[in-house]
């Protein structure tokens, strides 16, 4: 029996002014051919996503193309551009590098499509190529490099990859080789010393004006960055080519749901599936065939035209097959490619399919309960799909997920995050060298790693949850509360024109309350046998809902469900998304609830109402105003550690809002809610070594001249905590020092005159561990939305 372990958040309907349905009603009225008479719905839907005035609803519903031509990055296309030209004029062989994941072969491929226009491609003038799978390592390799030096290529355009491979660079640079990125991946250090750098990101994160640079291109993918340098390019060299083909490719990565669809992202995309909607002679509508002819939605995030991309270059080892299905333009192909397709689909399921049972029975020996993520080792899994079956774990359990398997090479392990903070381990990750090396992706986070260091990762990570650094809350957002009686065209219309989903536009959850079930039926997985059409992801469980609002059932559709998840002679609570597939051989859909979560109706369900009463005011990157004294709050001027500090001071603000209240007595209610003020700073990391010399030098002074150390003040210097200083206290006896800590001061004594030079390194490597592990701690509350510390907040009121 299915039990359900996930906390449900609802939002209420807010009081939305009037003159908010008027504007939603006149903008989408003059889009549609087919006047909407009810937009209630789509207002309130629009409102929970913080589209709450004009301006916003332009930008959502008539997005602009925007570039800024004196952005550092504009300036930065523009240096790109004149290589690409000059290499053009000397007749240069140029080549595109890219790696196996979805971001970096579709922008592989919209360069390779773009470039050959003025580039040769049958004289191998450009071409392009793919880093390994069984090589452990992300990105450019030097082996390969040197191949290229001396087949006499002069221009490396890296396509989704890159930034991080210094020493790549530099030899490449060393034997004459220009490198141009077109990347999103975020620095760990500083810009690679590259020719032109296509980066929104144009600075390391550390850096004080990291946030003021990016604009619309802050959440740019790599495939959009190489479609306005293929656009600026052209346009530089007065060519007047169409563009449509490329933005069909942009529109295949974005459908993948893991970028915020915002700026350029969604105008590009908007303009991409307008075009696939129509009929193109092109491959990216070999994908939307496939689809449709076995009943999928093929814009759907879960089982969508991205979907059956991704098993594509999972299955197939060869990426020009790939490249050649998604650009191919013979229809006398077609046949043969879209069998490919469902070929690599169904060897996916297949291979998922098997995984998924392993995993199952796994995780019957476990107390959910009880565990924050789940990690799992593979024997020699197919490590091109770990990533899908990751995501599939963690749609199903709603936990953080970590998969390991072994990689051609017993004793190298292959591993992806997936549903944590991939930022932070990144930072965690960069400073430890039992990784053999990591990548960070829009997606998740890949790694490579010696099987005798798994349990150092494994205890990393418990280390961090226990130590409340990181938090999930298997938290289910409601959008709407509905009846069956809701569940009409004119609730699917409205649910519609707010596709396609992103990660600021997520699936409308509904919940549909007290609902009997029946009619279940298991439809169980069928292997590709050919010409069979008729397929389903793994297993799933078809029922029938109904409630009091209407005798007419409607279906429901749970994945990795089965019969005994269910009673029939229970009512349910159930969360799901508005989901449609194509009746056989049709165009007529056929709408259902997709099942995400359900609770019998009279358990006592963890369920809440998100409670706004004490905002948060963002002053984090902001120099210190007068502003700050005018609005009434707690304020957090320190950087916290762990979670439980910012929530100390979230129930102190409600306090004082309580105090205020209570004091006004029956006054007119007060003009302003009382707010919790992030007004902390977190200063770039202070160079290690000079901090490890500047803190023996305070001892040295101390010891001579007897005295003690005011504490605040060295907490002050070294930029640490209360535990962080007593940590560092606890090694110096290594080096002949010890130490007692009073409320205000720290006394120091010698306790001997020489020590060995291995203690001094040990002391040494103490210290800066224990301070790099404090800036990381930091750095993560430092960065995080302000989104993800309201979702925490409401959570700690009702756990």
């Amino acid at each position: 029996m299915y039990k359900s372990n996930n906390l449900w958040c609802f939002n209420p309907d807010e009081n939305i002014p009037d003159d908010f349905f008027i504007q939603v009603n006149n903008i989408v009225n003059n889009q549609q051919q087919n006047q909407l008479k009810d937009i209630k719905y789509l207002a309130l839907l629009l409102w929970k996503r913080n589209i709450r005035t004009k301006q916003d609803l332009e930008h959502f519903f008539n997005p602009q193309y925007i570039h800024d031509n004196n952005s550092i990055f504009a300036q930065e296309i523009d240096v790109a551009v004149a290589r690409l030209i000059k290499g053009s004029e000397k007749q240069e062989k140029i080549i595109i590098w890219g790696d196996y994941s979805c971001d970096s072969i579709i922008t592989t491929t919209i360069l390779f499509t773009g470039l050959k226009n003025i580039f040769r491609a049958e004289d191998n003038q450009l071409s392009y190529y793919f880093s390994p799978r069984n090589y452990p390592k992300f990105g450019l390799n030097s082996s390969e490099i040197k191949n290229l030096a001396d087949k006499g290529y002069k221009l490396i355009i890296c396509a989704g990859m890159g930034s991080n491979n210094y020493q790549e660079i530099n030899y490449a640079n060393s034997l004459g080789l220009d490198i141009i990125i077109v990347d999103n991946t975020f620095l760990s250090v500083d810009k690679p010393p590259v020719c032109a750098w296509l980066n929104p990101h144009l600075l390391p994160k550390h850096h004080p004006d990291y946030s003021l640079y990016g604009g619309a291109f802050c959440v740019a993918a790599p495939s959009v960055i190489a479609f306005f340098l293929i656009k600026k390019l052209f346009s530089r060299l007065s060519e007047n080519i169409n563009l449509n083909n490329l933005l069909l490719l942009i529109a295949l990565d974005l459908l993948q749901g893991k970028y915020d669809l915002l700026g350029n992202n969604r105008y590009l995309l908007l303009k991409g599936i307008n075009l696939l909607k129509k009929e193109h002679n092109f491959g990216t509508q070999l994908l939307i065939e496939v689809c449709k002819r076995n009943g999928y939605h093929p814009l759907n995030t879960y089982q969508g035209i991205s979907e059956k991309f991704n098993t594509l270059i999972g299955m197939y080892s060869n990426p020009e097959n790939i490249i050649n299905i998604i650009t191919n333009e013979d229809k006398n192909k077609n046949s043969a490619y879209i069998n490919k397709i469902e070929k690599a689909y169904f060897s996916y399921q297949d291979l998922n399919y098997t995984y998924l049972q392993y995993i199952h029975k796994q995780v019957n020996l476990l107390d959910l309960s009880n565990h924050k993520y789940l990690i799992f080792k593979g024997n020699k899994w197919n490590v091109n799909i770990i990533n899908l079956v990751a995501k599939n774990i963690y749609n199903l359990y709603k936990l953080p997920v970590i998969i390991l398997s072994n990689y051609d090479q017993d004793n190298i392990f292959y591993g992806f995050i997936y549903g944590f903070f991939s930022e932070y381990w990144e930072q965690v990750f960069s400073q430890k060298d039992w990784i053999i090396d990591y990548k960070l992706s829009s997606d998740g986070f890949s790694f490579f790693i010696l099987e005798e260091n798994i349990t150092i990762l494994t205890e990393l990570i418990s280390q961090k949850i226990n130590n409340d650094i990181y938090y999930n809350s298997q938290t289910i957002n409601i959008d709407l509360v509905l009846t069956i009686f809701d569940l009409n065209n004119i609730l699917f219309q409205q649910i519609g024109i707010i596709e396609p989903y992103s990660i600021n536009n997520p699936p409308v959850n509904i919940m549909l309350k007290n609902c009997n079930v029946n009619k279940l039926f298991e439809k169980k997985y069928d292997k590709f046998k050919g010409k069979s059409q008729n397929y389903t992801r793994d297993l799933t469980l078809e029922f029938w809902i109904e409630d009091d609002s209407c005798d007419i059932p409607f279906k429901a559709i749970w994945w990795g469900a089965k019969k005994d998840n269910l009673e029939k002679d229970k009512t349910y609570d159930i969360i799901g998304t508005i989901e449609y597939q194509y009746h056989f051989k049709s165009t007529e859909k056929i709408y259902y609830l997709r099942v995400i979560d359900l609770k019998p109706s009279n358990s006592s369900n963890r369920f809440y109402v998100k409670n706004n009463y004490i905002s948060i005011l963002d002053y984090r990157r902001a120099k210190k105003t007068d502003e700050l004294a005018n609005i009434n709050g707690k304020i957090i001027d320190k950087c916290p550690l762990k979670w439980s500090e910012i929530n100390r001071s979230y129930q102190d603000a409600i306090a004082e809002d309580a105090a205020t209240s209570n004091a006004q007595s029956t006054a007119s209610p007060k003009p302003y809610k009382s707010s919790l003020i992030l007004a902390y700073n977190h200063p770039s990391e202070k160079e290690l070594e000079e901090l490890w010399h500047q803190f023996l030098t305070i001892i040295k002074l101390s010891l001579q001249g007897k005295k003690s150390v005011n504490k605040e003040s060295l907490l002050e210097t070294l930029c640490i905590s209360d535990l962080s200083l007593n940590k560092i206290c606890h090694i110096l006896p290594l080096i002949g020092v010890s130490f007692r800590i009073q409320p205000e001061e720290i006394i120091f004594s010698k306790i001997r005159e020489t020590f060995l030079p291995e203690n001094y390194l040990e002391a040494k490597q103490n210290f800066q561990d224990i301070i790099s592990q404090e800036y990381l701690q930091k750095e993560y509350f430092y960065k995080v939305k302000v989104e993800k510390i309201k979702e925490y907040l409401d959570f700690q009121k009702h756990i």
